[in-house]
């Protein structure tokens, strides 16, 4: 990485749109959106150091500064130790039993052998089909393979990672992933590969430790890539891109109050336990996944995907995902202000509009609307929200990450 000078890089924020605690299990699916804005990167010819912005304040590390507890040591650690690996095997193969049909969801399906085949996981019940059941294949153990992947480490740049773009004026997180896009970024100023799946794939584990070995890595993927994908959760989790629905206007609207997003996920585990049940066999949760699998299905089966035909699923989908809440103890029903008329819970005006709670809780809420979505009283406390800074207009972006060019 010699001789770069004055780089520049940037990446999208995140939003999980659906499939919030199923990102969290292995084979659970989400919907995600590249949207916020973007976080900047700048590489320049200096003795290393990494400079974060956010919220208007700066924090530096440098190589002297060890494991400092830093987002950004956590980056250095993973890099110079494991070197380039990518995200994901590129084979995420979900086999059917003979004789059934693949669900919505599976991306290729061929007949189950007699006997257990090597690298395969037993087969469960596939929680969006009646019949059947799935095999995924594990990804390869090859040595040969990862060492295939040179190690991260550059000695001769400054790296500034400014994601001031995903606070509001007063500091606080506008849940964008801000930490995720950092660490893409910083990783991505280490990086001796211009490869993408190499570079998220140290990001997401840097991520991870750095959360303490949370985290479904779809904010992660969600920036490197951009646009909208189906993510699928896991030790290895994957993305596949998707058609969002032109036409519509959205918003991100403030809840009641913050959310502790560890907290929910501790009561959901629990909750699990407490049921004995696989997760993929919790009735509560197949709905919100078969949902979760509709959405994906129709937004990958067509090139422009119906506005109103997705506000109905959108509908559904927070509907279902506020039913888990419920049985969490974690609200999931968007509070929309006064001055919306036709205020059912979730708030949803058929072929005109619609609203869902964002991850755990109700802390996040996304309205969807047609242009005429709305009446002009509900469009002045649109404005008087986001002038109090309680509401922005959900900018979506289509590139993941991306080089801008010198500066």
């Amino acid at each position: 990485m010699t001789g770069r000078h004055d780089e520049r890089w940037s990446a999208p924020g995140s939003l999980l749109i659906a499939g919030e605690y199923l990102v969290t299990e292995e084979g659970g699916s989400g919907l995600a959106l590249a949207a916020g804005g973007r976080a900047q990167l700048r590489i320049e010819s200096a003795s290393l150091e990494m400079e974060g912005r956010r919220a208007g304040k700066a924090e530096y590390w440098t190589p002297s500064n060890n494991n400092n507890g830093s987002l950004a040591s956590a980056v250095w650690i993973e890099c110079s130790k494991n070197g380039n690996r990518p995200a994901e095997d590129s084979r995420n193969e979900w086999y059917h039993t003979p004789g059934q049909s693949p669900g919505p969801g599976v991306a290729q399906a061929t007949p189950c052998s007699a006997t257990e085949p090597q690298g395969m996981k037993p087969c469960f019940p596939c929680a969006h089909s009646d019949q059947g059941s799935y095999r995924r294949r594990e990804p390869r153990n090859d040595p040969d393979r990862m060492n295939k992947f040179t190690p991260l480490i550059s000695l001769g740049n400054k790296l500034t990672v400014d994601t001031d773009i995903f606070y509001d004026g007063q500091g606080r997180k506008l849940g964008f992933g801000s930490s995720a896009a950092a660490a893409l970024l910083y990783t991505r100023g280490l990086c001796a590969s211009l490869d993408i799946e190499q570079v998220a794939g140290s990001a997401l584990r840097a991520h991870r430790k750095w959360q303490g070995g949370r985290g479904s890595g779809y904010d992660i993927l969600t920036s490197a890539y951009g646009g909208a994908g189906h993510f699928t959760g896991g030790i290895i989790p994957s993305w596949s891109p998707l058609q969002w629905p032109k036409g519509l206007n959205s918003w991100i609207i403030k809840g009641p109050g913050p959310v502790n997003s560890p907290q929910a996920v501790d009561r959901y585990r629990a909750w699990k336990q407490k049921l004995g049940i696989q997760w993929d066999r919790i009735p509560v949760i197949v709905d919100l996944l078969q949902s979760v699998l509709e959405a994906y299905q129709f937004l990958s089966s067509v090139t422009e995907p119906d506005p109103r035909d997705f506000l109905e699923i959108l509908n559904r989908m927070a509907v279902r995902g506020s039913r888990l809440g419920n049985e969490l103890g974690v609200p999931a029903i968007p509070v929309i202000p006064d001055g919306f008329s036709n205020n059912t819970k979730p708030w949803y005006r058929p072929g005109a509009g619609a609203s869902k709670c964002l991850g755990a809780g109700d802390e996040i809420i996304l309205l969807m609307t047609l242009p005429d979505g709305l009446s002009r009283t509900e469009e002045a406390v649109l404005r008087k929200l986001m002038l109090n800074g309680n509401a922005v207009l959900l900018r979506t972006e289509t590139a993941g990450l991306k080089r801008e060019g010198p500066s």
